[in-house]
């Protein structure tokens, strides 16, 4: 395989994909998704495709003889929409900046019930389900277990945080040990757990400078509603 074809990849259409999908513009900014990949490089990057069995298709793309660079925006752009999740992506990522930023803030109050870890690796995993085909499995479980439309994956992230913050501990129980069940997804958070923890630097989330918007205002009202509330 040639090296970092992989990063070369990510490199090219992670643009055209946050864009296809509905990522808002601040929200994981190109510049950390394009660090995170050089440093992972291409054997980071199958490790952590490997336990849901994405790096063989991983590696046969990035061994085609055209490449990623000689692919057009039009190429990209068919290419995600043809991606069956990509309606899900953005509704995904926006709940998990939300609850991420409520559970860190109630962090002190929540470590006298739960392990961070664990707690971290289940969000992990409730954020990154609905993307693959391996998590419909997980999540449809999940979602019985919260009384949730499992067709609905960021109202069951957001289920699960709630339960974490009303320190609910038979319910984040229940779901972590369904997570559990799954060796596909524990070796993966674990993976996940492992090569973060590698690295060097904090991957930013949110852009340095996001423009003020509608929904960035939105969200950082509903932030700051929540955070005089507690």
């Amino acid at each position: 395989m040639r090296a970092q074809r992989l990063a070369e990849i990510i490199k090219v259409g992670y643009p055209v994909f946050k864009e296809g999908v509905g990522i808002l513009p601040w929200l994981l900014p190109d510049s950390s998704i394009i660090q995170a990949a050089e440093t992972l490089g291409d054997e980071g990057i199958l490790k952590l495709a490997r336990p849901l069995n994405l790096g063989t298709a991983f590696k046969t793309r990035s061994e085609s003889a055209s490449g990623p660079l000689a692919m057009t925006p039009g190429d990209w752009q068919s290419a995600v929409a043809m991606y069956p999740y990509r309606h899900v992506v953005g509704p995904v990522m926006e709940t998990l900046l939300e609850v991420t930023s409520r559970i860190t803030g109630a962090m002190d109050r929540i470590r006298l019930s739960f392990d961070p870890r664990v707690i971290a690796q289940s969000i992990a995993v409730l954020a990154f389900a609905p993307f693959v085909e391996a998590g419909k499995p997980v999540l449809g479980k999940i979602g019985s277990l919260l009384t949730v439309d499992n067709h609905e994956p960021a109202e069951i992230l957001k289920s699960y945080a709630q339960a974490v913050l009303d320190g609910d501990v038979s319910k984040v129980k229940a779901v972590n040990d369904c997570i559990d069940q799954y060796q596909s997804w524990v070796e993966w958070a674990d993976m996940l757990h492992r090569q973060s923890m590698s690295f060097n630097y904090q991957p930013r989330v949110i852009a340095v400078t996001p423009p003020v918007s509608p929904e960035l205002t939105g969200v950082l009202v509903t932030m700051l509603k929540e955070r005089e509330a507690r």
